[in-house]
């Protein structure tokens, strides 16, 4: 089965806030619902972490949501790549707050823990 996600099977999320220090970020941007990551109305982008382990340890993986860069919101489904990778370059020095939506839950969870049996 496929590991599609929808705006439907999207549950519950967490907010996490992550500071960069320094550049590059070692993230990549892609828009949500593209090669086969998560598309929901909650988040406009998504982050697909490249060479920055940090965001791993954080528990930011593949395909979590970019909710607002520096305190700007980037959620809005017109919001453009142009106007993100702006807010990102704003800052060219000092640190880059991202704010991340971790998927938690989904209703792919819930199916799976209901066609288990337990004996």
């Amino acid at each position: 089965m496929e590991d599609m996600y929808t705006e439907e099977s999207i549950t519950r999320i967490k907010k996490v806030s992550f500071v960069f220090k320094n550049r590059p970020l070692g993230f990549r941007i892609e828009l949500a619902g593209s090669n086969g990551q998560p598309k929901t109305k909650r988040f406009r982008y998504i982050c697909i972490p490249t060479t920055n382990t940090e965001l791993l340890r954080k528990g930011i993986v593949a395909g979590s949501g970019i909710l607002a860069v520096n305190g700007t919101d980037v959620t809005h489904p017109r919001t453009q790549l142009k106007f993100l990778a702006t807010e990102i370059n704003k800052k060219k020095k000092g640190p880059i707050k991202v704010m991340f939506a971790v998927i938690l839950k989904t209703m792919h969870d819930d199916e799976n823990q209901r066609s288990c049996l337990s004996l």
